[in-house]
């Protein structure tokens, strides 16, 4: 299927390099006592400034805790038909948080806890958020504890991770992957993550390895099975905190005084300001103030407002300092960088958006002509030249980027998509294998691969790639690949081929889980083996099904009941390999 060419372009938008993320407020003291003061009355407003600190926990015991705690969000229409399912999780007794864009436009709502048939109504939508796409749901009937909000700043690229969603209805699963990136789309931040996020886990949690939130699944982009995404905990906390401040009274609410009001005026009004980043820009506008002729004072604070996602004021000090400094590469690459930050953003129209691609590409050239070799540069123009669709030239760039630096996945992966969106297939191959060699554990990639590779009918090939995909690290949690192999080895009538190697690796798995199990050895690395098993017993089934052996595929559908229960992963495989060998 044809990938949307604006999906390949949001794609490139955030594979650019990483940029900070919004912290969670920090609460002064002198509102400590306010906060205090409402505690009988209100818990949660508390717990919001003081989060609760929970120890390192194993998968299956982050599991355990989190997993009766999630539920599956059914939205209806008029006609009481569901036309959204999602995921979300209680942050108190009857408060439920879910992605803004699974119950836009329902008639009603209602949820189930992961795992129950029985459905609750929602009542009431406490706040529902367009901006930061998320939702407060009033739940009367259930009273879960809520799952603890952690501390999203603290987070960074390369800690673990694990997700709870409801994928193409298989409910209750349970993920584990690394936060792979930090990016910036629309003026705020998300982390890039390698658990999937597939249609029914948004609105999920995402839990650091101690068990806390740290933030909510929101997207996947299907042009990359790796390229996943989610809201930090930062914008959860500020939710909470409007609707905190509604029940404390507006006596409740933080003052503001002094030099702070100055920088208050200048916050984004989309989104509430922490206190953190009011102390953030002050501390630079101070410096800059002090320092009006240091073209560093005020790149410094440029750098300060984009970090906080101030596209105007970014924009101002980054001309200041060019003003003060000519020969400022990093001065035009930011500028760049801020024009840019609403390109994909339905905030702007198709004449703001080329204004601002526009000015964009004059700063990205303008930094290339200062500094010929300033690789993230190029890469900009390219990913500019491609939302404005001249592919050509988007090509031209991304190919100078590696030239600069041949080790760049995002320049690769970047290209690979442009390709793609050309239904350039050969080419969009030979690039995305590039990805593979600078980083051979990419499931994703491989899997990507391996599915172009379907689409060109070089089937042999493209069935190595998709048992590369299949033996990484994680494919136990993700699944990505397994039904791309699958499929592979039906479309080329290689069954028996495709028989003899699920067998071969689930042999493989069993004497993996043995020496796992001889050496006392338990969390992650057996849950992780039990679960490929699972997706192996299916595919082994659904190709026995291809071969009219309905007998021996009954056989792996009792296979993966003997595995017992996973959050829902193994009922459901096993409810649909039985539909498929009886239908």
């Amino acid at each position: 299927m044809k990938c949307p060419k604006s999906s390949l372009l949001i794609v490139g938008l955030l594979l650019v390099g990483p940029f900070p993320y919004l912290a969670q407020s920090i609460i002064p003291t002198t509102q400590a006592h306010q906060l205090r003061k409402s505690l009988s009355r209100n818990p949660l407003a508390f717990e919001l400034a003081v989060p609760i600190v929970r120890p390192r926990q194993t998968g299956r015991e982050v599991a355990e805790y989190a997993l009766s705690s999630v539920l599956v969000v059914l939205a209806e229409n008029g006609k009481g038909k569901v036309f959204s399912v999602g995921s979300g999780f209680f942050v108190d007794a009857d408060v439920v948080v879910t992605n803004h864009h699974v119950i836009q436009g329902a008639s009603k709502l209602r949820v189930r806890i992961v795992g129950h048939r029985q459905a609750y109504s929602v009542t009431r939508i406490i706040v529902s958020d367009s901006t930061t796409d998320l939702a407060l749901l009033r739940v009367p009937g259930l009273t879960k504890s809520g799952i603890a909000l952690g501390d999203d700043s603290r987070m960074a690229t390369g800690d673990e991770i694990y997700v709870i969603g409801n994928p193409e209805g298989l409910e209750g699963t349970f993920s584990k992957g690394v936060i792979s990136g930090i990016r910036s789309i629309d003026g705020r931040s998300y982390f890039q993550i390698t658990a999937p996020i597939s249609p029914g886990s948004s609105g999920g949690p995402v839990l650091n390895a101690s068990g806390e939130v740290i933030g909510v699944a929101v997207a996947s982009w299907r042009t990359g099975q790796n390229l996943n995404f989610a809201i930090p905990v930062f914008y959860v906390r500020s939710l909470l905190s409007r609707r905190a401040s509604n029940e404390v009274g507006a006596a409740e609410k933080p003052a503001v005084s002094g030099s702070s009001e100055n920088v208050r005026s200048d916050i984004n009004k989309r989104r509430p300001a922490s206190e953190t980043e009011i102390k953030d820009l002050m501390e630079y506008k101070e410096k800059a103030r002090l320092n009006p002729r240091s073209a560093e004072a005020s790149f410094k604070l440029a750098e300060a407002y984009r970090r906080w996602y101030h596209k105007l004021e970014a924009i101002q000090s980054y001309k200041r300092a060019i003003q003060l400094k000519a020969d400022y590469p990093e001065a035009y690459y930011g500028l760049a960088e801020s024009y840019s930050m609403n390109l994909f953003s339905a905030l702007e129209g198709p004449e703001e958006s080329v204004r601002d691609a526009t000015m964009a590409l004059d700063s990205y050239k303008a930094a290339i002509r200062i500094k010929p070799d300033y690789a993230e540069a190029h890469i900009g123009l390219g990913r500019c030249y491609s939302r404005l669709q001249r592919d050509d030239e988007a090509i031209a760039a991304l190919k100078v980027a590696l030239h600069l630096n041949p080790r760049s996945e995002h320049a690769y992966f970047l290209l690979g998509l442009i390709y793609r969106g050309l239904e350039q297939y050969p080419e969009a191959v030979e690039t995305l294998k590039q990805v593979v060699r600078i980083n051979p554990h990419d499931c994703g990639s491989h899997a990507m691969i391996a599915e172009w590779l379907g689409n060109l009918h070089q089937l042999d090939e493209a069935i190595t790639y998709g048992k590369l995909a299949v033996q990484c690290p994680s494919s136990g949690s993700v699944g990505t690949g397994w039904s791309e192999l699958t499929q592979l080895y039906r479309e080329s009538r290689q069954f028996r081929e495709g028989v003899s190697y699920f067998n071969r690796f689930i042999t493989q798995l069993k004497a993996e889980l043995t020496a796992l199990q001889s050496k006392g050895v338990r969390g992650f690395e057996p849950v992780e083996r039990n679960r490929k098993l699972a997706y192996a017993y299916y595919s082994l089934g659904l190709l026995r099904v291809e071969l009219g052996e309905k007998g021996l595929a009954l056989e792996q559908y009792k296979a993966i009941r003997a595995l017992g229960k996973d959050g829902g992963l193994f009922d459901s495989l096993a409810n649909d390999l039985f539909n498929s060998i009886y239908k």
